[in-house]
């Protein structure tokens, strides 16, 4: 009997496991980009050419909406899951 409900139990909490660890994976990816996008955002507002060089899991994709002189709009996508996240920032001089 005792075997039966933990069978039950463990059977009804892996898929909710799997969904909770995928949840958790998109939010560290999220996080990781809105470090990346006002780090380069904050380059941008100092005129620094410098690029931040560090190992990161996700394949992260920029882009610049708008570049003007005193404003920029920067868009950062990922892939994963089958499932296209994008940020967007902005930043003023």
């Amino acid at each position: 009997m005792a075997l039966s409900i933990l069978s039950l139990l463990l059977i009804v909490s892996m898929p909710i496991l799997t969904h909770v660890s995928y949840e958790r994976q998109i939010i560290k990816q999220k996080h990781e980009a809105i470090r990346m996008l006002q780090h380069e955002l904050l380059l941008w507002r100092r005129n620094d050419n410098a690029s931040l060089n560090t190992e990161q899991d996700t394949d992260f994709q920029f882009e610049w909406i708008e570049k003007k002189e005193h404003s920029a709009y920067l868009s950062v996508h990922w892939t994963y899951g089958g499932r296209t996240h994008r940020l967007t920032g902005e930043a003023v001089r």
